[in-house]
């Protein structure tokens, strides 16, 4: 089951994609609704010029059409323009009741509002497959010792021992064997108090799974603290039966039992 952390993540890769592709999604839907119902009209020309290779035009409509008279403005191809200038107006489509909704005839749909979404897609792409790259990189540990219910693994350069997670799926799908890399998730159950830690990250092997470990909080709640030790691995605080302190937004430091589960609790 995904936990409350991998959802926000989630959550925040669905609304960025949205967010880049809302203004593309709104441009066609404005021209398939012209298309589908769309009345003809007449745009007056009230300014036209030629820029950087382009033929821009500037128009409003009747008050009939656009009580407001607002201006409008499209770039329109040579032929459009040639009747632009010498006509002074242009054939145009139109929503009936949403002039700004509007497309004159010969106008050259820019492909700048796709170009931006695709440019935005692929930097969301590139972010969420390196997070998943990183993820996976981070939940594979090789296995260095094994003794009892205590394992000894390798995170980065870092060995640290843990303890097998007293869970029916944990003990069914984790076998450490020394040599061997196995997938798990790593977090400290703590004994005591989430408090304000030094400035630098540390990790301090007390007695057999138990640890004093410092870094600095990436997320909090009322049940967990990440936290984020020098080599990169965030590390789960997890447990409600002692106080994770709202006011923590820097570095920190928690006591408590290293665990090896399948997945983290929620």
């Amino acid at each position: 089951m995904a936990n409350l952390h991998d959802m926000r993540r989630v959550v925040l890769a669905v609304v960025a994609v949205v967010l880049v592709n809302l203004p593309w999604a709104h441009e066609a839907w404005i021209q398939h609704e012209l298309d589908a119902s769309g009345v003809h009209a007449t745009a007056t020309i009230v300014e036209h010029t030629r820029k950087n290779g382009q033929n821009f035009v500037a128009y409003h409509f009747s008050r009939s059409i656009d009580p407001r008279q607002r201006l409008f403005d499209a770039v329109v191809s040579d032929r459009a323009y040639r009747e632009a200038s010498t006509k002074g107006r242009l054939p145009a489509t139109v929503l009936k009741g949403s002039p700004a909704s509007n497309r004159v005839d010969g106008e050259v749909t820019g492909s700048q509002v796709i170009v931006i979404a695709a440019v935005g897609d692929a930097i969301i792409a590139l972010v969420v497959g390196f997070t998943l790259l990183r993820r996976r990189r981070w939940s594979r540990f090789r296995v260095i010792g094994v003794e009892d219910d205590l394992v000894t693994l390798m995170l980065g350069r870092l060995e640290l021992t843990a303890r097998l997670a007293d869970d029916s799926d944990t003990r069914a799908r984790i076998h450490p064997v020394v040599g061997a890399r196995i997938r798990g998730v790593l977090y400290l159950q703590p004994s005591e108090d989430v408090v304000e830690g030094p400035p630098l990250g540390e990790v301090t092997h007390l007695a057999g799974a138990e640890y004093r470990i410092a870094g600095r909080v990436r997320s909090l709640s009322a049940t967990s603290t990440d936290l984020g030790l020098d080599n990169g691995y965030v590390l789960p605080v997890c447990g409600d039966e002692v106080d994770h302190q709202a006011e923590l937004r820097g570095p920190a430091a928690a006591t408590g039992r290293l665990i090896l589960a399948c997945t983290r609790p929620l």
